[in-house]
């Protein structure tokens, strides 16, 4: 893919439930948004965001009091999948996702509940997943909260410490790599759910690292050994990007990566998407 293929994204400021979006790794998923406020709110500001920079880049959700409460996180929920249910939607999955970082809502567990109870009623055969760039796993509540989910896809583009804070650029109190990559673990032990998620991109600009080396691959996969997950999705940029730097790589390249990550792991648990 070259740069001028690349598509924009809408964000998703305005609506709790969107979709059902095709995704090329959930299938035909309802997506559930519940960082309902003006401007992307995440503990990231990740260079290739599709939907741009991060304006609220906090660490807890203590830092902001404007949360959705959770009846009417819950009611909208409902009220589209009694709709899609009437209508007969294919649905393949419910996914807590959105415009920012989901485990952020300080009351994730119980929504999670709620929603499990409502998919129940309208789509019982359909997965409850989130998509999560796992900066809050060390957060006991976070942890106990993910516990509930069917499909835990989670964020891994870095092996090292500074790729880490060069490419996702964390806010300031979040935990180390190593330290998320010990939740992520530990979730994976308690759980058998939990799904990796890379995107690997070029820099154009020297200055500016990426993830796309041998080194960082072999770093990447050496952490992903030791969380072993279900699967480890490999994908590339296919959005434009928040940084102008960011390029997309080639195909081969996310075969060597997965290749790579197989070899390591002892599994064929990697595959590519795009």
């Amino acid at each position: 893919m070259i740069r001028s293929e690349l598509r924009r994204a809408t964000p998703k400021e305005k609506d709790i439930v969107y979709g059902p979006v095709p995704s090329r790794r959930l299938g035909n998923s309802l997506g559930i948004n519940m960082n309902l406020r003006r401007g992307k709110t995440c503990t990231f500001d990740c260079v290739y965001c599709q939907y741009g920079r991060t304006l609220n880049l906090v660490s807890s959700p203590n830092e902001l009091n404007d949360w959705l409460d959770e009846d009417t996180i819950l009611k909208e929920v409902e009220k589209w999948l009694r709709r899609l249910n009437a209508e007969d939607q294919e649905l393949n999955a419910i996914t807590f996702s959105g415009y920012g970082e989901p485990t952020l809502y300080p009351r994730l567990k119980e929504v999670i509940h709620g929603v499990k109870k409502l998919r129940d009623k309208y789509y019982p055969e359909v997965q409850l997943g989130i998509l999560t760039n796992s900066s809050l796993i060390t957060c006991e509540g976070v942890f106990e909260a993910l516990r509930e989910i069917d499909m835990v896809v989670a964020k891994l583009d870095a092996g090292s410490q500074e790729t880490f804070e060069a490419v996702n650029r964390p806010a300031a109190d979040i935990a180390s790599l190593q330290d998320i990559v010990e939740g992520l673990a530990r979730l994976q032990d308690a759980t058998d759910r939990v799904t990796l998620q890379t995107m690997i991109f070029r820099s154009t600009d020297p200055r500016n690292r990426d993830n796309s080396s041998p080194d960082e691959i072999r770093l990447i996969a050496e952490k992903a050994c030791s969380i072993d997950p279900l699967e480890t999705q490999i994908y590339t940029i296919s959005r434009y990007p928040s940084e102008p730097f960011v390029e997309p790589v080639e195909e081969y390249s996310l075969l060597e990566a997965a290749n790579r990550i197989n070899d390591t792991i002892g599994k064929k648990c990697a595959k590519i998407y795009t």
